[in-house]
């Protein structure tokens, strides 16, 4: 591992994020979390990428405070909170509504309200009325448990419309806006959030949605995603299926799914699954605006701006680092 990622995960087990204060078994993928999102900004700011490819470790010591600390993140980026707070999340709501069933659809709805209104006012009063960062999670899961009753009471009147989203003629962008780069750079980063807040679904839901939207897949990213994938259903995978139906893809890889883990009875409930995680995504990207951008048609023209753009840069970029 190359010398400056050992320092980053150093000292955020050891300074920023003590195990004592946040214990892993509970802080699911803290550090991954963390070093993901430190990355994302390296890729963004030359000045922040020199830093962190010079053996100052001052420096170094001093961009790790500005960007990942607490205080920071509460401060500017309060959404990548709700992705640290994820496993507490999933813990509660299975908990609570174990008797009841739908359990993943109500965490969902818990995190879109989270994402939505919900955590800069947290964060916020969190800000005014306490000093200490290991504080925030007692105030989180107090403000967790209020907006879980507000999604089961509002469960009983609106249930979440799976209908097609309509563009407005006062959105922010248009199609076209994904051949200028008008506002991509934030698009692509909030979509990488909302995929994290699947933990190890995530790869899953990559892999599923690129099928769907038949979109180029990388050889080392399914060997990430599907650790003992043979020759053969690497062959499937990465396969062209421009000019064949939705079900005959998903009949070819439906057993590859199932061999890794995942439980799929038939191809129909494979597509209601692939089509459920999609309109979920799409729910949770529209949040971040005044009126809806996105239905099908537009997310299906921003996977391919997003795979052809943002993931190449990333990738680059971590590449790079992992330089001596």
């Amino acid at each position: 591992m190359p010398e400056n990622v050992k320092f980053v995960q150093t000292y955020l087990k050891t300074v920023l994020y003590p195990e004592d204060k946040y214990p892993r078994e509970k802080y699911n993928c803290l550090d991954k979390i963390l070093i993901s999102y430190f990355l994302g900004l390296i890729n963004k700011n030359d000045n922040y990428k020199k830093i962190y490819q010079s053996s100052n470790h001052n420096e170094l010591k001093e961009l790790l405070e500005q960007t990942l600390s607490f205080r920071k993140i509460i401060q500017n980026d309060p959404y990548l909170v709700v992705v640290m707070h994820e496993g507490f999340i999933t813990r509660y709501i299975y908990k609570s509504q174990w008797r009841y069933g739908n359990q993943e659809d109500v965490k969902q709805e818990v995190i879109l309200k989270l994402l939505h209104s919900k955590i800069h006012r947290i964060c916020k009063q969190f800000k005014k009325k306490y000093k200490k960062n290991e504080k925030f999670l007692s105030f989180f899961m107090l403000s967790l448990r209020y907006t879980y009753i507000e999604t089961l009471r509002s469960r009983n009147m609106n249930l979440l419309n799976h209908k097609e989203l309509e563009l407005q003629e006062t959105d922010a962008f248009t199609l076209n806006d994904f051949e200028s780069g008008i506002l991509l750079d934030e698009e692509f980063n909030r979509y990488a959030t909302i995929l994290k807040l699947y933990h190890k679904s995530s790869g899953k839901i990559e892999i599923s949605l690129m099928l769907k939207h038949r979109l180029k897949i990388d050889r080392s990213f399914v060997e990430r995603v599907f650790s003992n994938v043979n020759a053969r259903e690497m062959k499937l995978i990465l396969g062209d299926y421009r000019l064949i139906s939705d079900q005959q893809v998903y009949k070819k890889v439906k057993k590859i799914f199932s061999r890794n883990g995942f439980t799929i009875n038939d191809i129909d409930s494979f597509r209601k699954w692939i089509n459920r995680k999609e309109l979920q995504i799409i729910e949770k990207l529209n949040v971040f605006h005044d009126h809806p951008i996105y239905n099908k048609l537009v997310f299906s023209k921003f996977l391919v701006a997003y795979y052809d753009q943002y993931v190449p840069n990333i990738n680059q970029t971590q590449t790079k680092m992992k330089k001596p």
